[in-house]
């Protein structure tokens, strides 16, 4: 009986130990006035118990942080801050290559320039998700746009065309076509939803203290088409009969490439600023489910000693 009871009394201290945990300690953030807090990926997600940003404090994010959500019982913004969540912008395509050498061989029409390369994309913007009670606000920017595409590249130069040579002159080659522009970047996500931790800030200043954007990026201008080879002009030569002259003909000079399409636009995202007035704060809930548990647990410790006075009863039996 003695071992079922030193068995009983590891197992309750295992349950206890599983049941009770402790909550993760809050962290506090501060941005001083005029400078800017880059988001690495370790802060994707965060519980902040007081977030501080200053005047002018800009939050702009690391390159592969994609979404950001944050909770923060305690808000203070100053004025002129921004969220800037922005996508990247794409790179530019590449400049059509111009055939080699820069003229064709003797009386020989010049070859096309190259294409010019595609645009690149632009990036996506960031999601936010933020949760935050609001003590003090002067303005705050939210931007989740996505980036713009990258323009495309210009086409080559045609090749000049060839020298005259008792033959008519090389027409210059065209010009390569201009690359298309890149698609833009869809934007991110924006759920924003705070409540209010000081009476004094109305409903309205709040509302106009915020702003917000979540529209696709631009799309990337098409490249412009590579200029056309030159041509050598007509002239005349000295005959092979009698010292007379030939006039010779000179080429066409090369048609200027086509320029490239347009890019299309990223999407728009759905953005959601919304006002909580109707729940708790987020501390005193926080209280209640602490509360709620600590009921929980007394509960438990009560059941458990009606049981251990049942098993003192059962041994006392045992021994007579």
């Amino acid at each position: 009986m003695n071992g079922l009871r030193l068995w009983w009394r590891l197992g309750l201290c295992s349950f206890f130990s599983v049941l009770v945990v402790q909550p993760a300690m809050a962290e506090e953030k501060r941005v001083a006035a005029g400078q800017t807090w880059l988001v690495t990926a370790d802060e994707q997600t965060l519980d902040l118990s007081r977030l501080v940003l200053g005047d002018g404090a800009t939050v702009r994010f690391a390159e592969g942080v994609s979404r950001w959500q944050v909770t923060a019982r305690h808000v203070e913004i100053g004025r002129k801050v921004v969220i800037d969540g922005r996508g990247l912008a794409g790179a530019a395509g590449v400049v059509g290559a111009q055939p080699e050498p820069a003229a064709a061989e003797v009386c020989e029409n010049g070859k096309p320039g190259l294409a010019g390369g595609t645009g690149e994309a632009g990036g996506p913007g960031r999601n936010l998700n933020l949760d935050w009670t609001i003590a003090a606000i002067g303005s705050l920017q939210l931007i989740t746009d996505g980036g713009a595409g990258g323009p495309g590249g210009r086409g080559g130069a045609g090749q000049a065309g060839g020298e005259l040579n008792k033959c008519r002159g090389g027409d210059g080659g065209a010009g390569g076509p201009g690359g298309a522009g890149g698609r833009g970047g869809d934007a991110g996500s924006l759920q924003f939803i705070y409540r209010l931790s000081d009476p004094a800030l109305s409903l309205s200043q709040v509302a106009a203290a915020i702003s917000q954007s979540s529209a696709g990026g631009a799309g990337g201008p098409g490249g412009e088409g590579g200029p056309g080879g030159a041509a050598e002009s007509g002239r005349y030569m000295k005959g092979s009969f009698g010292g007379g002259k030939k006039w010779l003909a000179g080429g066409e000079p090369g048609a200027k490439g086509a320029p490239g399409a347009d890019g299309a636009p990223g999407a728009d995202a759905r953005a959601m600023l919304q006002l909580d007035q109707f729940s708790k704060s987020l501390p005193e809930r926080r209280h209640k489910a602490t509360v709620g548990q600590q009921d929980r647990l007394s509960s438990l410790e009560s059941r458990i000693e009606a049981l251990e006075k049942r098993l003192q009863q059962l041994e006392q039996r045992q021994s007579h």
